[in-house]
């Protein structure tokens, strides 16, 4: 139901809505956890949903790009990624959608805690890669 609701959302209309949703003024590590099953399901639904309408945008977007070559419509899906792929909708590498987020402020985006814990371990484990204290804190 919410699904065709949203579906008819313009896309920036759909760019601002997920730019609430992100956090926006974070500048420490932080790990966002739900203990209530009711909350878990709903949060994964929530995010499932914005998944859909992301897709959904970017897939117009593209044809429109396609058929019009405007640098405007690129700019329109830049921005639209930007703000889905930055925002706390699921972990960034094995991108599960049901599990608590950690933010990590050295590179702006969001892991399940066990990602987090495995890139934290890795930095600390090979220290010539980059400054994993800055990376990780």
């Amino acid at each position: 139901m919410l699904y065709l609701i949203f579906n008819s959302v313009e896309p920036l209309t759909l760019n601002i809505y997920l730019l609430i949703y992100i956090m926006i003024v974070m500048k420490k590590k932080r790990t966002i956890r739900l203990k209530d099953t009711r909350l878990r399901r709903v949060r994964t639904n929530l995010r499932t949903l914005l998944r859909l309408m992301w897709q959904s945008q970017r897939r117009k977007l593209h044809k429109i790009f396609m058929d019009t070559n405007d640098k405007k419509i690129l700019e329109e899906i830049s921005s639209l990624d930007h703000s889905y792929l930055h925002g706390p909708n699921g972990c960034r590498l094995c991108g599960g959608r049901e599990f608590d987020l950690t933010y990590n402020p050295g590179d702006d985006t969001w892991y399940c805690e066990r990602c987090y814990k495995f890139n934290q371990n890795y930095y600390k484990k090979h220290p010539e890669e980059a400054d994993w204290r800055e990376l990780y804190p």
